[in-house]
């Protein structure tokens, strides 16, 4: 939607955005996570399954991040999701990406690694 506005003495400001539609415009892609599951064996690491993926993507939590953090591991598991969410917001390589195409990377040797600023 767009809207006029005068001006004093009469002139006409070029149409413009509401700020809210703008900002919204600007946003990276939303992941879909449908649900996540620890790997059994594997106390800092999770499979994250993403919506139209086969595979899930391997998340990891570095001990040394873990032990850094007071947070029990149940909220940390809770808080997964949302942290994946800002690690995804922050790493902004991914704008031109086709949706669907975050972390196509991520493998067992390489997962997507969390710090404890993402848990925060």
């Amino acid at each position: 939607m767009r809207t006029q506005t005068a001006q004093a003495g009469g002139r006409r400001q070029a149409d413009v955005r509401p700020a809210a539609l703008m900002a919204s415009s600007y946003r990276p892609a939303m992941l879909h996570i449908s649900h996540h599951e620890r790997v059994e064996g594997h106390p800092h690491r999770w499979h994250v399954f993403l919506h139209g993926r086969d595979q899930p993507i391997p998340v990891e939590l570095d001990p040394e991040e873990r032990r850094s953090l007071e947070l029990t591991d149940e909220e940390i598991h809770d808080r997964l999701p949302t942290a994946l969410e800002r690690h995804h917001t922050e790493n902004r390589d991914d704008l031109l990406m086709v949706p669907g195409e975050a972390y196509n990377e991520a493998s067992w040797d390489a997962p997507v690694r969390l710090l404890q600023n993402h848990f925060v």
